[in-house]
């Protein structure tokens, strides 16, 4: 298997001072950052709004796009794991995002609809993926002799959830600001998430923001 390049730390650039062996170019934002706006920007600033449209029983015309744009960022966040490896890996781990977010969806409007039977069957199968998720990622880790490790990314996950559907519970429950305050911790532990799967790969910061 092809070992990761190491990156290459260039003096007096500020923000773009990873580049990495034999690449050549200067990326816009370090590793760290690129795969944070993934994680926050997309994966859960997207879910939010999603979700809160759903809540909100908007028309389908309103939360289609913002479905589709969230799913969109499952299969940015696998071409993420593709550059890193392979693209094979890359799509395995789309995919499962992909019905992490439909399972997540789908628990929403149970919840809204107070379908109670419903949601216990698909928040079991919602947190059966994001098992499924952390191990995935941790037998791409173990191929590739990252520091991903499945014992470590399935409490990072199985927190993920816990914090989604916090979230959505204290939404429904007309405490918005709870609910809100939910949200910045889910950001805050995204951000970790991400920045555990970037140095793991051995690739670091060395931009201002991080």
């Amino acid at each position: 298997m092809a070992a990761l390049k190491k990156p290459v730390h260039i003096p007096n650039l500020g923000r773009a001072a990873v580049r990495f062996d034999g690449e050549g170019d200067l990326p816009d934002e370090c590793a760290i950052c690129d795969s944070r706006k993934l994680w926050t920007t997309g994966h859960a600033c997207g879910t939010r709004e999603t979700a809160a449209l759903v809540m909100l029983k908007a028309p389908a015309n309103i939360v289609g796009p913002s479905y589709d744009h969230l799913q969109s960022n499952q299969d940015d966040i696998g071409n993420w794991v593709a550059e890193q490896t392979d693209v094979l890996s890359g799509k395995a781990v789309a995919d499962l995002l992909h019905t992490h977010i439909k399972q997540a969806a789908d628990l929403v409007k149970a919840l809204t609809t107070k379908d109670s039977k419903t949601a216990s069957t698909v928040e079991t199968a919602w947190r059966k993926n994001g098992e499924d998720i952390a191990q995935g990622l941790g037998d791409i880790g173990k191929n590739y002799g990252f520091g991903w490790k499945a014992v470590e990314l399935r409490p990072m996950m199985s927190k993920h959830l816990d914090l989604v559907a916090e979230q959505v519970t204290l939404f429904l429950k007309g405490d918005y600001q709870g609910s809100l305050d939910s949200f910045d911790r889910g950001v805050d532990h995204l951000t970790k998430l991400s920045d555990y799967l970037v140095k793991g790969t051995g690739m670091t910061c060395t931009c201002s923001k991080s």
